[in-house]
């Protein structure tokens, strides 16, 4: 994995932008299409806790974390990386997932079987909500394709080489150069 390595990556150039903010949240930078957008549009509407958190984010958070409703109050930590953009709420770059379509993000991201690491991955890029990594290990664990193939790469033993009885009964040579050294 080592192409990830060889790319360099310019940190300055994400701060010639004048409104990072803006271009970091803008709905347009979803990697999903316009019906789907109004999907999540509707169902965060109706989703309590995301309600809450738009209500919070649009008329300021509490003082103190006892005055904030039980249900929102895993959220407390993060109270200024949560952002509302369009009807939609952001945790930093990252879409706030409803819980109606917790399920749909999961079987999108997985679609292709990659195993749990992979899944973490992509849905991080994207999406947020709470439990997403216990979320997304247990949906892995359950997909009956994926349990059937999962020990399908087991390492296989050592096979030793034989001890000669003889001297020069077997010769062999390791060749290995190092910047043109032996």
């Amino acid at each position: 994995m080592a192409d990830c390595l060889s790319r360099i990556h310019d940190k300055t150039e994400n701060i010639k932008h004048e409104n990072v903010d803006r271009m970091i949240h803008d709905i347009k930078n979803l990697p999903m299409s316009p019906k789907k957008i109004s999907q999540f549009t509707n169902e965060s509407k109706t989703d309590v806790e995301i309600k809450a958190l738009v209500s919070m984010c649009n008329n300021g958070w509490a003082q103190t974390v006892d005055e904030v409703p039980q249900h929102i109050k895993k959220y407390w930590s993060m109270k200024n990386d949560l952002k509302r953009e369009n009807e939609l709420l952001f945790f930093n770059y990252k879409l706030v997932v409803p819980k109606s379509l917790q399920n749909y993000v999961m079987s999108k991201v997985h679609m292709g079987h990659q195993g749990e690491t992979r899944c973490k991955l992509l849905s991080r890029k994207h999406f947020y909500w709470t439990s997403m990594s216990k979320d997304i290990e247990m949906f892995v664990k359950s997909c009956v394709i994926c349990q059937t193939h999962a020990n399908a790469c087991n390492k296989q033993p050592l096979h030793p080489y034989v001890i000669p009885d003889r001297p020069f009964e077997q010769v062999s040579v390791n060749i290995a150069y190092v910047n043109g050294n032996d």
